[in-house]
């Protein structure tokens, strides 16, 4: 599995970039042969995208175990989705462990028959201007715009009057960890509006069908309604409702003051949860199969940056998180305050040289704990960045323990993380430890690397990570 997995990489590498590179020098001349050279020629040239390299080992100390996997992301582009009447777009990653990660590391990459997986993120190809179409991707592919959808089909936008603009999508969802399909569909329709210079609307209508014998099958409908407003040049506004299968969802509301002539930027912003969400189709509620239904509260934020002069700035403010229910407290759902100050300077006092310091005060379940952490950067001539610093975490979830749990759309057929103590994988009171690096090797190169310890109780965890780009 190892040679096969280096001999996948030498093989993109050599595919993509000597190839490119010696057709790109090619002179077409008016024989056959000179126009198939220029026409490949010019499909080359409008190719560019990205190949990454990561490596990453974790470890605990005490001989509780360690683990090493590498993980290779290829981003293709051809022609520009906005501007170029055809365009396409790729994006994939094969991964792979190089050891067993034991308990402690294991996640659901580790249930695979196989050490090498690949996942194909998007794959699509996209039309503009077609008749009364203004836009037209056809393929996998995500759509963020409202909601973090993920799917195989196809999206078309329309643009029938100046200011309103419409689009339907339809298809199937993708499950990476999901061996059975059959009977999942989602459709959708939304409506933007521009009735006024300053002012926008949005309106979505999403229908999902999840058929799963793992959390029953669910049929749901998702409304939602959004908007935007500039009610003056320094001072914008924005809203938003949902609702599923007529139950309320979410509400969301930010304000955002810009008063540049003074360097102040302010924003506000609240979040309700009215309800509790649970038992609805993994796109409205992508956790509920791990953890289960989550419990409704309110969130308050408040965010406020002052620049001094060229080469300073400050920044404070606070988030208030609060259950309806203080029973209803557990991991990942909690209730606390956090309040904090910044204090930052830029190239200063020598140029190229960065660092702040924050103060934060934490006050959650009868517990109230001040931290201190900074962050210093020296960037050296554009080509190397190095940075170091450390932070508090009063909440901080484990990544090796279950490092898919956030990614969008990894539920597993399998109970993997059904099964596991999900309330381990959140720790509190933890402070890391970290050293960056950054340099660029040639023009198209670049290399990173990153190290990290978190002093978590007892334990001592530790954390390498390197990336290897290439841009074309």
């Amino acid at each position: 599995m190892k040679n096969r997995y280096f001999f996948i990489v030498i093989v993109l590498i050599l595919i993509l970039i000597p190839i490119r590179s010696s057709v790109s020098q090619t002179v077409p001349d008016e024989t056959e042969n000179g126009q198939n050279s220029g026409l490949l020629n010019d499909i080359l040239n409008d190719v560019s995208g990205g190949l990454t390299l990561r490596y990453r080992g974790r470890s605990a100390e005490g001989e509780r175990g360690s683990d090493q996997d590498f993980r290779e992301t290829l981003r293709l582009n051809y022609g520009q989705l906005q501007s170029d009447k055809i365009s396409a777009y790729m994006h994939g990653s094969l991964r792979q462990d190089i050891d067993d990660p034991g308990a402690l590391f294991s996640s659901i990459d580790d249930t695979h028959d196989s050490s090498v997986r690949g996942y194909l993120y998007e794959f699509y190809g996209n039309v503009t201007d077609i008749g009364f179409v203004e836009n037209a991707k056809i393929g996998r592919q995500y759509l963020n715009e409202v909601e973090n959808i993920h799917f195989d089909g196809a999206h078309l936008s329309m643009k029938p009057v100046k200011n309103a603009r419409f689009s339907a999508y339809g298809g199937m969802p993708v499950y990476f960890h999901e061996s059975d399909s059959d009977g999942d569909w989602l459709a959708g329709i939304a409506a933007e509006f521009n009735p006024f210079k300053d002012t926008a609307g949005r309106l979505d209508y999403i229908v999902s069908n999840d058929d799963s014998d793992e959390i029953g099958d669910h049929h749901d409908n998702l409304f939602i309604a959004s908007a935007w407003q500039n009610i003056r040049p320094w001072w914008r506004v924005f809203g938003r409702y949902s609702a599923i299968d007529s139950v309320s969802r979410d509400v969301q509301l930010r304000s955002m003051w810009n008063f540049q002539s003074i360097n102040l930027d302010v924003m506000f912003s609240y979040y309700k949860q009215p309800q509790t969400l649970d038992g609805f189709t993994v796109e409205f509620n992508e956790f509920n199969p791990i953890i289960g239904g989550y419990q409704p509260y309110d969130q308050y934020l408040l965010d406020i940056y002052k620049g001094i002069g060229q080469h300073m700035g400050v920044n404070f403010g606070a988030t208030i998180r609060e259950l309806k229910d203080e029973s209803d407290e557990g991991s990942f759902n909690h209730d606390y305050e956090r309040y904090y100050f910044t204090w930052s300077v830029f190239d200063f006092p020598i140029k190229g040289l960065s660092a702040s310091i924050t103060g934060e005060d934490f006050a959650s379940a009868g517990d109230d704990v001040q931290s201190l952490s900074f962050d210093v950067s020296k960037d050296f001539n554009k080509k190397l960045k190095i940075s170091l610093g450390t932070y508090y975490s009063l909440f901080k979830f484990d990544s090796t323990v279950a490092p898919e749990l956030f990614n969008a759309n990894s539920i597993t057929g399998n109970q993997f993380l059904l099964d596991k103590e999900l309330a381990e994988s959140e720790r509190d009171n933890v402070r890391s430890y970290y050293i960056r690096v950054k340099t660029k090797l040639f023009d198209r190169w670049e290399l990173s690397g990153r190290y990290e310890l978190e002093n978590y109780d007892s334990d001592i965890f530790h954390t390498v990570q390197t990336a290897l780009k290439l841009k074309f």
